[in-house]
């Protein structure tokens, strides 16, 4: 974020974080992506992609209401789910509607602690369901072996709270950087498995 108080034509405005800096970061290693608007300034184009979907599973109110402000600000397109139910209710869509609109979610934000479904045990049945999205874990109860448990459930990251805002986006950027080398490595595959099979 930029120190100059004064910003510049086109740059965001930096975000007051009333949170501690102290929090660990589990899931590091790949370069950042930037998902933002990219513009072509000779030809004076604006190109738009399509905004990185995130879902956000915590019973916590305003923790969600407020991660979910940040998000958008940053050129997310966030949904909040209060429980296990109502997140699978998303990513499913409704039991009973089998042609109930579904949604993609590119990155799911979880918390540990949920009212009706341990998150671990939610984050494997996300999976199933969606296998390319990535999962992070946001946890007030941190623990190394609760952390190890997450990875090994399929999840990307680990985050504590209170966490650092900034680095929490660093996470995005590289879960969502992991997600596209998947894609092109699998779309490589399959050019490949056709060409073997002509």
């Amino acid at each position: 974020m930029p120190k100059d108080s004064k910003l510049k034509q086109g740059e965001m405005p930096k975000l007051t974080n009333p949170l501690t800096d102290s929090s660990p970061i589990i899931g590091e290693g790949l370069p950042l992506a930037s998902n933002a608007t990219s513009v072509d300034t000779n030809q004076s184009k604006v190109i738009l992609t399509q905004k990185p979907k995130v879902l956000i599973i915590d019973d916590e109110e305003d923790f969600t209401i407020t991660l979910k402000e940040i998000l958008e600000i940053k050129g997310y397109a966030a949904t909040i789910a209060h429980n296990g139910k109502q997140a699978l209710q998303l990513i499913k869509g409704p039991s009973n509607n089998y042609n109930a609109p579904k949604t993609n979610y590119n990155i799911v934000l979880i918390d540990l602690n949920l009212p009706d479904v341990h998150g671990l045990e939610l984050i494997q049945t996300l999976k199933s369901y969606s296998s390319e999205t990535e999962v992070i874990v946001v946890t007030g109860n941190p623990s190394l072996p609760t952390a190890v448990k997450a990875l090994n459930a399929g999840a990307f990251g680990y985050i504590e709270k209170p966490y650092n805002v900034d680095r929490l986006f660093i996470l995005l950027e590289r879960a969502l950087e992991r997600q596209k080398l998947i894609k092109v490595l699998k779309e490589s595959e399959a050019r490949y498995r056709r060409l073997f099979e002509e």
